[in-house]
């Protein structure tokens, strides 16, 4: 299983890198009420990498590290609220706010409620990447790999 928790953790060290250059562009871009369809390429790289990166933490991380732990968490909430009881993340609050995000992701179509969706992402992007040190720092200090 350490094996494993290293393959995820490599596999989302990739992920950071794009997810960190959409952060810096978009960033730069800011939140617009109107964007041109290079903006809105760049939001969209963004929004998927931010989608993808919350559901490496989420669905592969957390369930790998507790394994290790001998922790049962069936659920994502089970997973979120154990993980900020042993001060593994920032507040569960905060990953159910990025998964539902996420899930905004994967299901909007609407052009007004993707504008939205984008100021929501630059807003949570940076409290992702704070939760996923907290977690990376959590596994080097209980020695998990």
């Amino acid at each position: 299983m350490k094996l494993n928790l290293a393959k995820t953790l490599k596999i989302l060290d990739q992920a950071l890198d794009t997810l960190n250059y959409s952060i810096d562009v978009c960033g730069k871009i800011g939140a617009k009420d109107k964007y041109s369809y290079q903006e809105l390429s760049e939001f969209e790289a963004l929004t998927s990498r931010f989608a993808r990166i919350s559901d490496i933490v989420t669905q592969k991380l957390l369930k790998t590290i507790f394994i290790i732990l001998k922790e049962e968490t069936p659920t994502f909430l089970d997973r979120i609220n154990l993980a900020e009881k042993l001060n593994m993340i920032t507040g569960a609050g905060d990953l159910k706010q990025i998964r539902d995000i996420r899930n905004n992701i994967t299901y909007e179509y609407l052009l007004d409620n993707l504008l939205d969706l984008y100021k929501e992402v630059l807003k949570m992007a940076p409290i992702l990447l704070v939760n996923i040190n907290k977690i990376k720092q959590y596994i080097t200090e209980k020695k998990l790999i």
